[in-house]
């Protein structure tokens, strides 16, 4: 089986409002085209790109008016925090320089190892009990299917849901209408509750990876499957985490030469957003990677 690299591509718009200030993003245009110079010659890798549809629009204007479309289609169902979310979104886009990637995307796209999929059209943060969240989720990957239709000229490939959250009934509703889903399951470093969590449950989180990082063989276990619909559906991943410094480099290094050598599947995904700060020492680490996977 080929390694497999997934992109979720959400930069700004994914992020928001955790991270609220948008020149964070400023050279995200930058770091896909570096990211396309390692990629464009590179066969022996299958790489899975989802994005956030919003990203594909060609403009500020473009990504306005997609968002009001959003708004319209969930207007009836009344969710204050997702609405909210999305009229903030709204009131952001004056101040912002460029923060979409579909010319980008387009390159990307038409190289033969390359798949383009569906990550919804802004990443909603909400919560898998919420009383309308099938029915936000189907018109959040309805709105992006038509956009990367429109704009890239293809067809979604694969769906992953923000966060991997989906239910059983989500599953078999987009199951019926044709989507194939590419998720990978994460333990060891994804939080799938992040807009609930409190201090010191993130305080663990951090300290848990830090175990990992360090000991890898003391906490690693195999992830776990979906019960149910999803558990057929889905494939074990291993999030990269990039270095920040040249010690982090060496010991992220051991960690998934460790993981990496002991794992059935290669498969990993990552950020693109992530190579933003320290992209040179990133960039060197990811090529180091990509050597590992393709050994």
């Amino acid at each position: 089986m080929k390694p497999i690299i997934y992109w979720d591509c959400e930069s700004y718009w994914g992020m928001y409002p955790l991270i609220k200030d948008p020149d964070h993003f400023k050279d995200i245009n930058f770091i896909y085209n570096k990211l396309f110079e390692i990629h464009k010659n590179n066969t022996e890798i299958d790489l899975y790109i989802a994005v956030v549809g919003i990203l594909l629009c060609k403009n500020e204007i473009e990504q306005s008016k997609f968002l009001y479309e959003i708004l319209s289609l969930n207007e009836e169902y009344r969710d204050k925090k997702y609405n909210n979310r999305i009229k903030s979104l709204i009131n952001v886009i004056p101040k912002l320089q460029k923060i979409h990637i579909k010319e980008e995307i387009e390159l990307l796209s038409k190289l033969e190892n390359v798949k383009v999929g569906n990550h919804t059209s802004t990443h909603p943060y909400i919560k898998m009990d919420s009383k309308n969240f099938n029915k936000i989720m189907l018109n959040e990957i309805k709105l992006t299917e038509n956009k990367i239709k429109q704009n890239l000229g293809i067809n979604p490939e694969f769906l992953i849901l923000p966060q991997n959250k989906l239910n059983d009934t989500l599953a078999l509703d987009l199951i019926n209408k044709g989507y194939k889903f590419r998720p990978s399951n994460i333990i060891w470093e994804y939080d799938e509750n992040l807009e609930s969590n409190g201090s010191f449950f993130k305080s663990l989180q951090r300290l848990k990876r830090l175990v990992n990082m360090f000991i890898p063989k003391l906490m690693r276990v195999e992830p776990r499957k979906y019960d149910g619909t999803i558990s057929n559906l889905c494939e074990c991943g291993i999030f990269l985490k990039l270095p920040s410094n040249k010690l982090e480099f060496l010991i992220f290094l051991n960690f998934y030469k460790y993981i990496l050598g002991n794992s059935k599947n290669r498969i990993l995904w990552l950020h693109p957003h992530n190579f933003i700060s320290k992209t040179e020492l990133k960039i060197k680490f990811y090529l180091k990677i990509i050597e590992i996977i393709t050994e």
